[in-house]
């Protein structure tokens, strides 16, 4: 965590992330209700896929934590790259690419038959869940003011956590099998992209004020100067 903080020192980032604009004004209900929907639907689905595809391993190697280990290592390799395309793309636009991305590959892990085609999907699911992470943070900031940040994140990890009681007190001992539970998964993870609409539309809105007001304020420091009456062939 030190090193964490070392890091975010040195680097001192002062941009937000490309489409997106903090809520300026008062805390609006249906916002923040959508950035806990998003944190329990994404780690559902998320849980629910990294559990299903470890099981749909088991037939095909002998070390499935291996192939599982490739989703974490993509995960970090591809962190940078996947950083720009969510600068490039938006905030909203990289979330919605990662979850339907997951969704995607949610459904691609049921027909999952070789070891090849495992290795080919761990790496692609690390690098959905490497997107999402560079949006997540943004996305829950842009459902409040600046001033009440820690209640977007807050409201998001809130949800998350309502997802892991969840899987562990009553999906878990349902003991569903692993085509059902991808299939769940994909339903997840496009559940949450719509659920991000009230976010946007507030994010948009907070970005035409801000502009409002900066032209504004530019028109009150830099005021046009009245035309001068005359010139030098009118002096007498």
């Amino acid at each position: 965590m030190l090193g964490a903080a070392w890091v975010l020192r040195l680097t001192q980032p002062d941009q937000m992330a490309a489409g997106t604009e903090s809520s300026g004004g008062a805390l609006s209900v249906v916002p923040l209700v959508a950035i806990f929907i998003i944190g329990i639907s994404a780690t559902l689905g998320l849980r629910l896929l990294l559990t299903s595809f470890a099981a749909t391993l088991t037939p095909l190697t002998t070390s499935p934590n291996l192939v599982m280990g490739l989703i974490f290592l993509a995960i970090a390799a591809l962190a940078f790259p996947m950083g720009r395309l969510a600068r490039r793309s938006g905030a909203f636009g990289g979330m919605a690419m990662g979850l339907g991305g997951l969704a995607v590959l949610s459904g691609a892990a049921i027909f999952t038959g070789t070891l090849g085609l495992a290795v080919l999907l761990a790496i692609a699911i690390g690098g959905s869940i490497s997107l999402i992470s560079n949006c997540t943070i943004p996305v829950a900031l842009a459902a409040v003011p600046p001033t009440r940040a820690g209640l977007g994140t807050g409201l998001y990890f809130g949800g998350v956590a309502l997802a892991s009681s969840l899987l562990t007190g009553v999906i878990a001992p349902a003991g569903f099998g692993a085509g059902l539970s991808l299939s769940l998964a994909a339903i997840a993870f496009l559940a949450a992209i719509p659920v991000m609409q009230p976010i946007r539309s507030l994010s948009r809105r907070a970005a035409v004020k801000s502009a409002d007001t900066s032209v504004a304020q530019s028109a009150t420091e830099y005021p046009h100067e009245p035309p001068q009456q005359g010139g030098i062939g009118n002096n007498h």
